[in-house]
C-alpha cells in the first residue's frame, strides 16, 4: 500500500477498495470464535499505510490508468510474447505486432512464463497435496469488514470483503491426492465443493450457495525452491510468479510482486552498471521472498492442526500473526543496501 500510495493513489485506491479491522479464527465445526485479532489496531501500531482490500481487476484498473499518465510509458494490451534475444547490447523482446529493444528486459507474466522458459531460467514445482477454490459473490452486508478463517484438519475456509459495495473474497482449501497437469486453474465443480465441505457450519453452506457455478474456479497448490540462480539469466529478470510463486495461505503473491518491481526500479536507479543492479537486486529480494514463501507453507500447517494440537493453535495464531504483520508489512522497500 505505501508504495502504491507514494506514486499518488491514494484516492484511487481508497475508493475501489476496503480497510479490514478484524481477523477471526473460527472452528470449522461450530463457527465459534477461537481467536480475535485486530489487524487495524495492529496495522496502525506497526505500518505507516493502511490493510486494504481491492478486487484484483479494479488494482489492475487503476495501475493502467495510472501508467497512461506518463509520456514514457507505452501499453500494448493483448499482445503475447514470441521472441526474446539478447545480445553484448541489450535485449530485444518481439509479438506479433512489434519488436522492441532495450538494456534490460523483465519478465511479471506469472506462473505459466513464456520469458522464463525462452531464457531456459530453471524452475521447479512440487504439488502439496492442497487445492484452493476461489470465487467472489455478492453478500447482503455492505458494513461488515472482518476477516474469517475457518480451520478444519482437513481444510479452511476464508471470507474477507474486497469492496465497499458488499462483495465478498471466498477461499476454500481443500485436501486431494489429485494433481492437476501442467495446469495451474481449472473451471471448479459446484458439487464437488458442496460435497467435500458438506459437514461444515451452516456460513460455510450459506457462502456456497451464493456461489455462481461459472465463477468458481479451482487450483493445485505447488511449491517451489527459490534459488538465486532462478531470478534471472544474462540481460532478462524475473519478478512475481514468474520466479516465486507462494503458497496462498498469507495471500501475499500480488504484493510481494509489486515489492519486486520497485525494489528493481531503486536499484536499476542507483547502479549505472546493470550487472550489479541485477545482483543487487537478487540479494535484496531473495531473503525477504524466502521468508515469505517459507512463513506461509508454516501458516497452512498452523490451520490445519489437529486435535489437541488445535488447542496450541488457537493460542498461538494471535501470537505469530501479530509477528507477521510486524516483518510483512513493516517492510521497507525502499532500502537499497542488504
Amino acid at each position: 500500500t505505501t508504495i502504491l500510495f507514494n506514486f499518488g493513489l491514494v484516492q484511487s485506491l481508497r475508493a475501489d477498495s476496503i480497510e479490514v479491522s478484524v481477523m477471526y479464527i473460527r472452528h470449522w465445526k461450530t463457527d465459534r470464535k477461537l481467536t480475535t485479532i485486530d489487524l487495524r489496531s495492529i496495522i496502525a501500531k506497526q505500518c505507516s499505510s493502511p490493510y486494504l482490500q481491492i478486487r484484483r481487476a479494479n488494482l489492475t484498473q487503476i495501475l493502467s490508468e495510472a501508467c497512461r499518465q506518463y509520456t514514457n510509458i507505452e501499453l500494448f494490451p493483448d499482445e503475447e510474447l514470441n521472441s526474446i534475444k539478447t545480445s553484448f547490447d541489450g535485449v530485444s523482446v518481439s509479438s506479433e505486432k512489434r519488436t522492441l529493444t532495450g538494456p534490460l528486459a523483465v519478465g511479471a507474466d506469472g506462473t505459466h512464463s513464456k520469458t522464463r522458459e525462452m531464457m531456459r531460467i530453471p524452475h521447479k514445482y512440487q504439488f502439496t497435496g492442497w487445492h484452493a477454490w476461489r470465487t467472489t459473490v455478492k453478500t447482503h452486508s455492505e458494513k461488515d469488514l472482518s476477516m474469517n478463517v475457518w480451520c478444519g484438519s482437513d481444510g479452511h475456509v476464508v471470507a474477507y470483503p474486497i469492496s465497499n459495495l458488499g462483495h465478498l473474497n471466498l477461499v476454500f482449501i481443500s485436501k486431494s491426492n489429485e494433481e492437476f497437469e501442467n495446469r495451474w486453474r481449472q473451471t471448479g465443480n459446484l458439487v464437488e465443493l458442496r460435497e467435500y465441505f458438506s459437514s461444515w457450519c451452516l456460513q460455510i453452506q450459506k457462502f456456497i450457495d451464493l456461489i455462481e457455478a461459472k465463477q468458481l474456479f479451482k487450483w493445485g497448490l505447488f511449491s517451489s525452491k527459490l534459488q538465486k540462480s532462478n531470478w534471472h539469466r544474462e540481460k532478462v529478470v524475473l519478478l512475481g510468479d514468474a520466479v516465486h510463486p507462494i503458497l496462498p495461505f498469507l495471500a501475499q503473491g500480488a504484493a510481494i510482486a509489486i515489492e519486486d518491481a520497485m525494489s528493481l526500479a531503486r536499484v536499476l536507479n542507483s547502479y549505472r552498471n546493470h550487472t550489479d543492479a541485477i545482483q543487487l537486486f537478487v540479494q535484496l529480494r531473495h531473503k525477504r521472498v524466502k521468508m515469505i514463501q517459507d512463513n506461509s507453507e508454516k501458516l497452512g500447517h498452523v490451520y490445519h492442526m489437529r486435535e489437541p494440537l488445535a488447542k496450541l493453535r488457537d493460542f498461538y495464531t494471535k501470537f505469530a500473526i501479530t509477528q507477521l504483520i510486524r516483518s510483512i508489512y513493516a517492510y521497507d522497500t525502499y532500502k537499497i543496501k542488504g
